[in-house]
């Protein structure tokens, strides 16, 4: 009976043993499954800030390219300007975005010619009187965003002059 008794008790404790190794093996595999998933997050993260950067480079060189080309027409912009994807120069009627690059990035240049940086609450001097302020804003959003709002930005800035 004695006998009996002990081998009943092993075999309860094997099953006790299999739940709890099985419930060990959950755990750490569900902290692998976020460990990956943050990874990937961040990976997708980097990614993306590197080609807003990049778009971002591409908008101060439209905004040079004006400047070096055209003087005249550049000297005349102040405020912001939206460049789409696939755009070689400064539209001044297109002043209001939306996603223009890549279907993902807000890209908009923002220049002020008497070498401001107007767009705090206190006008701060980006660059001397007499060079132009040129800032190029790339905004997108992902999972870490609220809603629809694009809470991630890269920004640029440089200071233009007529070496003319």
């Amino acid at each position: 009976m004695f006998y009996k008794n002990l081998k009943l008790n092993k075999k309860g404790q094997v099953l006790i043993e299999a739940v709890i190794a099985i419930a060990v093996v959950a755990f750490v595999m569900s902290g692998i499954v976020a460990a990956l998933i943050l990874s990937v997050n961040n990976a997708t993260f980097s990614k993306n800030q590197n080609l807003a950067t990049n778009f971002a480079q591409e908008g101060i060189d439209i905004a040079r390219d004006l400047k070096d080309s055209d003087f005249q027409a550049f000297s005349t912009l102040q405020g912001y300007y939206c460049i789409d994807e696939g755009d070689i120069a400064i539209d001044p009627s297109k002043t209001t975005c939306s996603k223009n690059v890549d279907s993902a990035f807000t890209r908009r240049v923002y220049i002020n010619q008497n070498g401001e940086d107007a767009r705090q609450s206190l006008a701060q001097r980006g660059c001397e009187a007499n060079l132009a302020f040129v800032a190029s804003i790339v905004t997108w959003n992902d999972s870490r965003c609220q809603g629809t709002a694009e809470c991630h930005e890269v920004e640029l800035n440089s200071c233009f002059a007529d070496l003319k």
